[in-house]
């Protein structure tokens, strides 16, 4: 009962069932042999899909290679697929050999920045909330989609200006979160409505009440 994906010719990718297999090693060669009994190889050329080869076999040898996958340069990988100890040692690598680490940085604080994002939007909304309960779903609904544009905007613009250089890492990620947390502070400490609330807005909610 195997089932096998071999993709190592991406020109002619083969699908290989067996009823048998199984693993020997050759330590001289660093590698193990997948031996196949009792199959059949499905090859759809990649530069002809209208043919579909199918070859049978009693015995087929796949040579293996055992390197080790963790082993593998993290440069070679996206660093959001990096674990934060990865990412730390990521940058302390790069920045000894003088190369750049701006946008291994912005993924090690998007690690914490996007969680922060939760506690942002609960000192933001409350006091939104509780200053608009009155004027309407409409309003409500439109200034939460608002404020999740303004966020997401934010979000990508500093993270593009941060992975670029343009301004550190740390400000480019966090920048939403310090604006609108920011905001949501002194909407907090704010007092009634009337203070933080300009005149338009505050005519615009009394009419619509």
């Amino acid at each position: 009962g195997v089932f096998v994906v071999d993709t190592r010719d991406e020109q002619n990718p083969r699908t290989i069932t067996a009823r048998r297999g199984r693993i020997t090693p050759d330590d001289r060669e660093n590698t193990v042999v997948l031996e196949l009994q009792d199959g059949s190889a499905h090859v759809v050329p990649e530069g002809n899909p209208g043919h579909y080869q199918v070859s049978r076999f009693q015995t087929l040898k796949l040579p293996l290679s055992v390197s080790d996958p963790r082993s593998a340069s993290v440069r070679e990988r996206n660093p959001d697929e990096l674990t934060i100890a990865e990412l730390l040692a990521a940058v302390q690598e790069r920045g000894a050999s003088g190369e750049k680490t701006a946008d291994l940085l912005v993924s090690l604080h998007k690690r914490f920045a996007t969680p922060a994002a939760c506690l942002v939007f609960i000192t933001l909304g409350t006091p939104l909330a509780i200053r608009i309960r009155k004027s309407g779903r409409g309003i409500s609904l439109g200034l939460t989609v608002a404020l999740a544009f303004v966020y997401y905007a934010l979000m990508v613009f500093g993270h593009g200006m941060g992975k670029n250089g343009l301004i550190p890492p740390f400000w480019g990620v966090w920048l939403p979160n310090l604006l609108l947390g920011g905001v949501g502070l002194l909407l907090f400490i704010g007092g009634d409505r009337e203070s933080w609330t300009p005149a338009s807005l505050r005519e615009a909610w009394t009419t619509a009440r």
